[in-house]
């Protein structure tokens, strides 16, 4: 491992310079923009521009609010029954209200695919998504020189019912190939309470946060959560219950979490997290927090090194167009520490900071999106910065069913990183899109060890995608 670079020469300490950052996000109102599967050789390449296409299989929401409102950023993943529940974290109670009316009211299920083979009458939806592709890819580096195919398939076949505006079920399985898993990844209920209080349970996957690339599981796969901006990144590994109430401009949320067995666990082994979001304007403020469980689910021991509990608050702002959020994030090692003002109190900080911009109104559709993390151990007085970055500019070239893009990341601490551009042809064949992609690793591998020239992937694929 390079010893760590300095990323700044300033006489202020990191922890003053977090303390700043945090009185900054605390007080935007008073600023001038004031508030309101597998191990081949094509895995992962250009997926981040993929997620971000504009095709015309998948049209872009345009919300009028440039993103507001929409915890996943401004492309939302989908319409099913529960999504005015997760649309509740980001607005304020009468927009709640009258989401929730909307929906009851112009609610009407599919006349084709599976939802045909169902009476008008049946509280039962089906929806389904299907990823298949196709192509070979070749490796060159300093240790291998390979050719090799691919092939991957992935299926979400997602149900809902719902009697009525108080109550629904949702439900999503999964299967993928070739690692070979039939998985019921989600089964929660939904209940509505007096018309305002939103309560959720099961299993589930919740993504709490604004922040979008830095969010990337696949990317940043730590497993102990450290560089996580979202707080709940471990929720669909057992059971969750979540409450939402809101409050006039602010939304609270508290959410419980446990993934053992027993019937009854004790609080020990459960983790919490809370969150209390307000809407001043156009601008979004999320105060939040999370605990860890302190002992093993199932022999209710002690745990040896269990997590520490997390405090931190988050900003995002659309300001001519343009989404601005950033988030700071402290993981407590000692209160008493904190409470004398020493750094040390704190285990790990992590800010994240981004900006991003879509022009759907011109053709070509231009989305580009930046993001910066800046990690801080203070016993070791270390640091690790971290750039992310996707570029795309869509629906250009013959019949506009061209896609280019590039995606990037870059350690600027270890001086290290990955850069993938490629190019997307739709429209050639029904359901089907040519992906064509280099992704180059400089520094470091793909499997952390230190090269001395790029490693370099070359790939190219029939990506079939379907909605039903």
């Amino acid at each position: 491992m390079k010893k760590a670079i300095p990323p700044f020469r300033f006489t202020l300490s990191f922890f003053r310079l977090f303390l700043i950052c945090a009185g900054m996000i605390l007080f935007l109102p008073a600023l001038s923009f004031q508030a309101s599967g597998q191990d081949s050789s094509l895995d992962g390449l250009f997926e981040g521009v993929e997620d971000y296409e504009i095709s015309q299989e998948t049209d872009y929401i345009d919300s009028g609010d440039s993103g507001e409102g929409n915890t996943e950023g401004s492309f939302p993943e989908s319409d099913d029954l529960d999504s005015f529940f997760d649309t509740a974290e980001d607005v304020p109670a009468e927009a709640v209200s009258s989401a929730v009316a909307s929906e009851e009211k112009e609610k009407t299920f599919s006349s084709g695919g599976l939802n045909s083979l169902l009476s008008q009458s049946s509280p039962l939806s089906f929806s389904g998504h299907l990823e298949a592709e196709v192509g070979i890819g070749y490796i060159w580096s300093e240790r291998e020189n390979t050719l090799s195919g691919y092939f991957d398939f992935e299926n979400d076949l997602k149900f809902s019912a719902r009697t009525s505006k108080y109550l629904s079920i949702t439900g999503n399985i999964k299967t993928e190939f070739p690692a070979f898993t039939f998985d019921l990844s989600e089964l929660y209920f939904d209940y509505l309470l007096f018309d305002r209080v939103y309560i959720s349970g099961g299993k589930r996957l919740f993504r709490w946060g604004y922040i979008r690339l830095f969010d990337d599981d696949e990317e940043y796969d730590d497993s102990s959560g450290r560089y996580q901006p979202n707080i709940l990144y471990d929720s669909d590994r057992g059971i969750s219950a979540r409450i939402i109430v809101p409050v006039g401009f602010a939304t609270f949320t508290a959410v419980g979490l446990y993934s053992g067995k027993n019937e009854t666990p004790s609080k020990d082994a459960m983790a919490y997290a809370g969150s209390i979001e307000l809407k001043l304007g156009r601008t979004s403020l999320n105060f939040f927090g999370r605990s860890f469980p302190t002992v093993d689910s199932e022999t209710n021991l002690p745990l040896a090194d269990p997590n520490p509990p997390i405090l931190g608050l988050e900003a995002k702002r659309s300001f001519f167009g343009v989404d601005l959020y950033a988030q700071g994030q402290g993981w407590i090692d000692s209160f008493y520490r904190l409470g004398d003002l020493d750094k040390t109190g704190f285990d790990t900080i992590v800010f994240t900071c981004g900006i991003m911009k879509f022009w759907d109104t011109i053709k070509p559709n231009i989305f580009v999106n930046l993001e910066y993390q800046n990690a801080y151990i203070p016993l070791d007085d270390s640091f690790n910065q971290k750039l992310a970055f996707l570029g795309a500019v869509s629906k250009f070239g013959p019949g506009d069913h061209l896609t280019v893009g590039v995606e990037w990341h870059h350690n600027i601490t270890e001086r290290c990183g990955d850069v993938t551009p490629g190019i997307i042809v739709s429209g050639v064949l029904p359901h089907a899109r040519w992906k064509n992609a280099v992704e180059i690793y400089y520094g470091q591998d793909e499997n952390g060890n230190i090269i001395s020239r790029p490693q370099v992937k070359l790939g190219t694929t029939i990506y079939l995608v379907m909605d039903y």
